[in-house]
């Protein structure tokens, strides 16, 4: 260990699961799909291979595995959209309070420099 990063603080104990999220990801439905109760997912997927599959393989399998307790995530493709847009997170809007509300369709300037979101036209 010595390059790891943290998105998340916190403790974790459970079942270890996981391997190549493709190959996981293939298992689902079938009886070779591992039945673990609070799992800890340890996933990986070659960093050659489409960001976009291991986006889609990690959303099905947290659909899956509801009562997950932990996620490590080994190597994956270093290709992704998020390091060549600009990305605000933890906005309130949707279903929350107070609620920010935006118009479909019209047009927006997001500064991330200044973590502002400007509504330019409605």
């Amino acid at each position: 260990m010595g390059t790891e990063h943290v998105y998340n603080q916190g403790y974790a104990q459970g079942t270890i699961t996981g391997g190549n999220i493709q190959t996981y990801s293939v298992q689902a439905g079938t009886p070779y799909f591992p039945n673990v109760k609070t799992p800890v997912i340890f996933i990986e997927q070659a960093e050659g291979s489409k960001a976009l599959e291991f986006s889609r393989d990690l959303a099905q399998i947290l659909q899956i595995h509801t009562d997950i307790k932990g996620l490590v995530i080994g190597r994956f493709p270093t290709e992704n959209i998020l390091k060549t847009i600009p990305v605000i997170y933890h906005v309130d809007f949707g279903h929350t309070q107070p609620i920010f509300t935006f118009p479909l369709g019209g047009e927006v300037e997001i500064d991330t420099s200044k973590m502002q979101i400007s509504i330019i036209k409605g």
